[in-house]
């Protein structure tokens, strides 16, 4: 991730669009990581945008700087043709100057990628992320959601065995 960072950014694309477009390729290869694998393939797509092999069969098998020109090469044409699907009058100039990665991303999934809506979240998450890591150099933040609801239980379940067995001492005499 680090080396297609350092790649957008030498093109002098700001930090908002070099994470928007991360937060897509996380989503793509990466598992929503920034541990991203540029070479996955499947029967119909290849590399780090899951291009169509049917549509762009000259970037099978390129490597990770390869893809990066492909990328550096497509992305005028792709949002110039399809940046009204996210929003009208979209081109690359007014690509370039999106601020938000939140932003950057939705505009790149609707007009490069052309994804499923399903994952629009997912790719924005991902963009915020990338920017935190990159720009701040914080890694993800811990969520502790899913652990919360589990410490109250154990808890209660800790504190109700502990009364359990005072009240069984009591009873016998301990």
């Amino acid at each position: 991730a680090t080396q297609v960072w350092n790649y957008m950014k030498s093109l002098g694309w700001s930090d908002a669009v070099c994470a928007g477009i991360m937060g897509n390729i996380m989503a793509e290869v990466g598992g929503q990581t920034l541990n991203i694998n540029p070479y996955s393939s499947s029967s119909s797509y290849y590399g780090m945008c899951q291009w169509s092999k049917r549509y762009y069969p000259q970037i099978i098998g390129g490597s990770l700087e390869d893809q990066c020109d492909f990328l550096r090469d497509t992305i005028r044409k792709e949002i110039n043709t399809y940046g009204s699907n996210y929003a009208s009058g979209m081109n690359y100039e007014k690509f370039l100057q999106l601020d938000d990665p939140q932003d950057v991303a939705l505009c790149f999934a609707k007009a490069y990628e052309r994804c499923g809506s399903g994952s629009y979240g997912v790719r924005q998450s991902n963009a915020v992320k990338a920017y935190q890591y990159f720009v701040y150099h914080k890694g993800d933040v811990l969520n502790l959601t899913p652990i919360i609801p589990y410490e109250i239980i154990m808890v209660i379940l800790c504190l109700t065995i502990s009364l359990f067995y005072s009240r069984q001492n009591q009873k016998i005499g301990r």
